[in-house]
């Protein structure tokens, strides 16, 4: 049964972005990005926030606004494995169960968003859920920056298992392709 106690909102951030240097830290209303991400998590009391970067400059951010950051190594090649690091040295009692993975440049994340994709985790079966949104623009299929996940929805399906996940789509369609 998922509880706050057994729950963590994970959130990875890094500022080595090579499209948008220093992303995170990007003043939105008086806020860096990062800041309005974590109180979006906090806003979901779904379970402890933790914001997992390998920069001291982000770690003190959500520290200083009473926070949970946990320092990484620089080395990650996903946003997942920084996640994973911060969830063995968190976490080392194994009593997380649930993790949702909240990418740190979602500074308008909707709570019910998270709760949506922490209740599919309630399912044995689902070990991992991620939230898309359909894909629009044909010019998205080419950018490489944007993550693309083939998923298959029947018809009024909310939730479906993804297929894969690509930078650059392989002879595939945009009718079948989230972000």
């Amino acid at each position: 049964m998922i509880t706050q106690k057994n729950t963590a909102i994970i959130i990875p951030s890094r500022l080595a972005a090579t499209r948008l240097p220093n992303k995170p830290l990007i003043m939105i209303n008086g806020k860096p990005m990062i800041h309005h991400v974590w109180e979006r998590a906090c806003e979901s009391n779904l379970g402890k926030v933790i914001v997992a970067t390998d920069n001291i400059e982000i770690q003190k951010v959500i520290e200083d606004s009473g926070g949970t950051s946990c320092l990484t190594s620089v080395d990650h090649q996903s946003g997942t494995d920084r996640i994973f690091e911060a969830l063995q040295k968190y976490d080392s009692a194994n009593k997380i169960e649930y993790v949702v993975n909240l990418q740190g440049d979602l500074p308008n994340i909707d709570a019910d968003s998270l709760l949506r994709v922490l209740q599919l985790l309630e399912n044995k079966e689902v070990n991992i859920g991620t939230l898309v949104v359909k894909i629009n623009e044909e010019s998205d299929l080419d950018k490489e920056q944007i993550v693309k996940a083939l998923c298959i929805f029947k018809e009024n399906e909310k939730n479906t298992k993804a297929l894969d996940f690509q930078r650059l789509p392989k002879d595939i369609t945009i009718n079948n392709l989230y972000h």
